[in-house]
């Protein structure tokens, strides 16, 4: 299996409007703003989406948008490394999805979990797109796959890779908004409690 890559002009003018479009359903009225970044990476740069307000980095708590409606907030970037000197052609090395809930009035946010790839990983669990539950430790350091057969095809190529993020994108609009937006604003909810059945 090959490494993921796009050319130069490619990264700098069609990758963001590419993320607009599979994020879409995140914050369905207006678009995201995108931007490119240096990072502390050596030689990397990022692609990120954001609200246009927050530090320009790609901490979880920095840099987020969501629908006005809805507690959950997000924040989603990719690092790409140069494959050659002249930076002609591009790798991509990680993308990333955090979710996170912000309670109106509260500034402490809870990163919920984060939906990502590592495709340079030697690890095949943390190559393709994977879960981590950030909000239940220890479990929030373990990898859990979402396509434990299909990695190949899945990061078979950036066309590939951002089908099988558009694809979470939607999967968190319809499962996972409509529970976040019932609760109050002003108040961080209680754990439920465990009844040994699916909610």
């Amino acid at each position: 299996m090959g490494r993921i890559e796009i050319p130069s002009e490619a990264l700098a003018r069609e990758r963001g409007p590419n993320l607009q479009r599979a994020f879409a359903a995140l914050k369905p009225k207006v678009p995201i703003p995108w931007y490119q970044c240096s990072t502390n990476l050596r030689g990397a740069t990022a692609i990120a989406l954001h609200d246009g307000r927050g530090r320009a980095d790609l901490d979880h708590r920095a840099c987020l948008f969501g629908p006005n409606d809805s507690l959950l907030r997000f924040n989603y970037f990719e690092l790409w490394k140069p494959t050659d000197a002249q930076q002609a052609c591009w790798s991509l090395n990680r993308a990333y999805l955090n979710v996170t809930m912000v309670p109106k009035g509260e500034h402490n946010a809870q990163k919920l979990f984060c939906i990502h790839c590592d495709p340079d990983d030697k690890s095949a669990y943390k190559r393709g797109p994977h879960l981590h539950v950030d909000c239940l430790d220890p479990l929030g350091k373990c990898h859990f796959p979402l396509c434990l057969t299909d990695f190949d095809s899945v990061l078979e190529s950036i066309d590939s890779i951002t089908r099988a993020f558009a694809m979470v994108a939607e999967l968190i609009k319809l499962e996972v908004m409509p529970r976040y937006s019932k609760w109050p604003k002003t108040v961080r909810p209680e754990p439920a409690e465990d009844t040994g059945g699916n909610r």
